[in-house]
């Protein structure tokens, strides 16, 4: 998640959904990695969250040896995941005034499946 703003970004209400279904976070989606494959990065609240100008949130990473067939096709079950989520951002800036809903569809991760 990036900040286009020119102040900081505090995030006050995440939502992930996939249909009716909403979370708080992208995490609580994914499959269980694995034996020997961890997230390097995810978040599991990012409500309250500060995002400085310019800069971003890495809201779930996974990071791993594209070589392992193991590796890959885990891979592939999470971007099947993400491909079918939307997101929701409320946010406010650091004036406490309430800047417009930002709401995506990841649909992007599915681009290796068509």
């Amino acid at each position: 998640m990036k900040n286009t703003g020119v102040g900081p970004l505090i995030v006050e209400k995440f939502i992930s959904r996939m249909g009716q279904i909403q979370k708080d976070d992208i995490i609580s989606w994914m499959p269980a990695p694995p034996d020997g494959i961890s997230w390097d990065t995810f978040y599991d609240n990012l409500d309250g969250l500060s995002i400085p100008p310019n800069e971003e949130a890495v809201l779930i990473r996974l990071l791993g040896d594209v070589k392992d067939e193991l590796f890959s096709g885990f891979r592939d079950e999470v971007r099947k995941v993400l491909r079918n989520l939307e997101i929701v951002v409320q946010y406010r800036d650091i004036y406490s005034r309430k800047m417009p809903t930002k709401e995506a569809d990841l649909k992007w991760f599915g681009r290796h499946f068509i």
